[in-house]
């Protein structure tokens, strides 16, 4: 799972005790699912459980293997949206977005595009944010099915005001290189990956031509991974992959003032 934290107003002064909270706290993460069906009723409630953990305002989902399309009240006084899986009675993939006890009032549209990707609007005082959440095709697919995918997140991302402040959230299955010169703007120097998957790549082209920045490659942190291949390495070790990523317009990025990456 990926947190940051973002600034999300202007003119705030961090030593004025009597601003309110200025801040959002941002994550995404692949949960497996929250398919009651498949985990038990329980598994909202470890989310719930979560979100108050690291005190999330907005978390992009993936892997939510819940069919369909709605909104789902979490224990914790927060709100789940969420986008399924409408033509088949197959449950995986999934998308879905949390908004905290305190942010979910500022939502004001949400569109449920597909089980890969689904877009959401707040307003926040005078702040507009759209936010993309998006789970992509695992690495190993073939080029149609990739294409598909950023054929429609191109989509989901062209309806969105110009003006707002973009964040893109999920599963990218996609393996980020640590030589900035690649891709420079785009990515910085702090992946734990010498080079690129196709994934990877696919991701960076995307954020290059819709001009955003891919955070976690741009500040340092203690990287724990955010997923772990079922097999060993030839060493004997497992595998440890920083596949999930939190994406912002350039413009906007100064207002990210830290990122952590955990399993």
């Amino acid at each position: 799972m990926s947190s940051g934290n973002s600034n999300g107003s202007s003119g705030h002064n961090p030593n004025d005790e009597t601003n309110t909270k200025q801040c959002l706290i941002v994550g995404t993460w692949n949960v497996r699912t929250l398919n009651r069906e498949e985990n038990g009723p329980s598994k909202l409630n470890i989310l719930s459980s979560v979100i108050d953990e690291y005190e999330l305002d907005l978390l992009g989902i993936t892997e939510t293997r819940l069919p369909g399309r709605g909104e789902k009240d979490l224990k914790n006084e927060g709100l789940l949206i969420y986008s399924g899986r409408t033509q088949d009675s197959n449950r995986y993939q999934g998308v879905g977005l949390s908004l905290s006890k305190s942010v979910k009032k500022y939502l004001k549209d949400q569109k449920y595009i597909s089980e890969r990707v689904m877009t959401a609007r707040l307003s926040i005082e005078n702040t507009n944010i759209s936010v993309i959440v998006a789970y992509a095709p695992t690495n190993d697919k073939n080029d149609d099915e990739k294409g598909a995918f950023y054929y429609e997140l191109s989509g989901a991302y062209e309806t969105l005001p110009r003006d707002d402040i973009k964040l893109l959230l999920g599963d990218f299955n996609a393996m980020i290189t640590s030589d900035a010169s690649t891709c420079n703007g785009t990515i910085g120097g702090e992946s734990p990956h010498s080079s690129s998957n196709d994934n990877g790549i696919r991701l960076t082209d995307f954020c290059t031509l819709y001009d955003f920045v891919i955070l976690d490659t741009l500040l340092p942190h203690k990287i724990k991974g955010t997923w772990k291949w079922p097999g060993t390495s030839a060493s004997g070790s497992k595998t440890v992959n920083q596949i999930d990523h939190i994406c912002i317009s350039k413009k906007f990025k100064e207002l990210f003032l830290d990122l952590e990456v955990d399993r």
